[in-house]
């Protein structure tokens, strides 16, 4: 009896929400004040951004070292140091004491120069830089990489030897990694 009743329940709540609706029609005529210009097919390219050079590093004395790699990123002769630093502390064990987030700086240093490519607070994640080449143009890139349980970010980065400046670049087609920090399982 009950699954009669409930049955007949849902018969007329189906009846009932089918009643007033009326066909309506839709008035296609274009709102001039609403047109916009007909979309371009052409990519629009943000315009450069340039890390120059400072004097300062973004970390503070206390910060940790997690990982540095050498390297010449500016063709000059002599090799670059590439850190990843975190305010994050170390324990008795030399293991990293992992908080909710953490402040993290990715900066290469070159002759007193400080190139910071990062500076984030990160929740929940971390970042990680690779070093890599072009293998066809052999250029030079710095690549960061930032995972966390909110993104995922690749950014490449190219030194400029003429602006003395980084600048982000797309990913190169064929590439050689020379170093990477993303740690590695045994």
């Amino acid at each position: 009896m009950k699954k009669i009743f409930l049955f007949m329940a849902l018969c007329v709540m189906l009846a009932l929400s089918a009643c007033g609706n009326e066909s309506k029609t839709i008035d296609a005529t274009p709102n001039p004040v609403l047109q916009t210009e007909a979309p371009t097919t052409e990519p629009t390219k943000a315009p450069d951004v340039y890390i120059y050079a400072s004097s300062d590093s973004k970390s503070v004395s206390e910060w940790t070292e997690v990982k540095s790699f050498s390297y010449d990123m500016d063709n000059d002769g002599s090799k670059e140091k590439v850190r990843l630093i975190t305010s994050a502390q170390k324990d008795s064990k030399g293991r990293l004491v992992i908080d909710d987030s953490q402040n993290w700086v990715v900066e290469m240093q070159d002759n007193g120069e400080i190139f910071t490519l990062l500076d984030e607070k990160i929740s929940n994640g971390c970042p990680y830089f690779e070093i890599a080449e072009d293998s066809e143009t052999d250029a030079k890139y710095l690549r960061v990489l930032i995972s966390s349980s909110a993104k995922f970010v690749n950014k490449n980065y190219m030194f400029l030897n003429d602006k003395r400046a980084f600048v982000e670049v797309e990913s190169p087609k064929t590439q050689n990694t020379i170093y990477s920090s993303i740690p590695y399982y045994e």
